[in-house]
């Protein structure tokens, strides 16, 4: 009885450590070039007389994750002020320069820069 045991147990090992060897090839296979730093260039109030390009550097998923967490309120509905805000704060609008949210006082497309810049962060989540 205890030499089946442990012939079971020799067999169940052997088993585990060839998943194991798989799991480690497969992971390799899906590795991914990283998307930190990786930039995209959209248009805002594209084919009007207010159009103006917005590009944009990714930060990286835990930073991304975070900034997303962020912009919900207690009701988990997303809220675009602090979503644009912590993109401005966190440099990921890189061009144009905007220091704040104000600068959509004198420009259009505030909720259209929500968007993007959401639809940028959760590229690859």
């Amino acid at each position: 009885m205890a030499n089946e045991n442990l012939s079971k147990n020799a067999e169940l090992a052997i088993k585990a450590q060839k998943q194991k060897q798989a799991n480690a090839k497969s992971i390799e296979k899906a590795e991914v070039k990283s998307i930190v730093g990786q930039t995209k260039t959209v248009k805002i109030m594209e084919d009007t007389k207010h159009e103006w390009s917005m590009t944009m550097r990714h930060p990286g998923v835990p930073t991304a994750s975070s900034i997303l967490d962020d912009a919900v309120n207690r009701f988990n509905n997303p809220t675009p002020s602090t979503l644009v805000s912590d993109c401005i704060d966190q440099g990921i609008i890189v061009s144009p320069h905007i220091t704040s949210i104000d600068f959509f006082n004198t420009h259009d497309g505030f909720y259209e820069v929500a968007g993007q810049l959401y639809s940028f962060l959760t590229q690859r989540m």
